[in-house]
């Protein structure tokens, strides 16, 4: 038994439970399990460090996106599918 606090969600069986794009699929972070409804398992959670760990997160991801495009650029052929950078 979920408590719901008040909010009307959809059952597991409607949110691809299982499935690739479902809860619990591959890029899924959601989690869930049986509780009382009155202990928060986040209480302790510190959101400066969050913060920390997600903007290092975004420049990791900043630098490979910038990573993939330099290969993208490098690999394809000069005939000008792909302009080159200026500057």
């Amino acid at each position: 038994l979920i408590p719901s606090h008040g909010r009307d969600d959809p059952p597991f069986s409607v949110c691809g439970q299982g499935e690739v794009q479902g809860i619990n699929g591959a890029n899924c972070r959601h989690s869930y399990s049986p509780g009382d409804g009155e202990t928060n398992p986040f209480s302790d959670y510190d959101s400066e460090e969050n913060k920390k760990a997600y903007d290092l997160s975004q420049k990791q991801r900043q630098l490979i996106k910038r990573r993939n495009l330099k290969r993208t650029r490098k690999s394809a052929p000069l005939s000008g599918m792909i302009p080159r950078a200026t500057g």
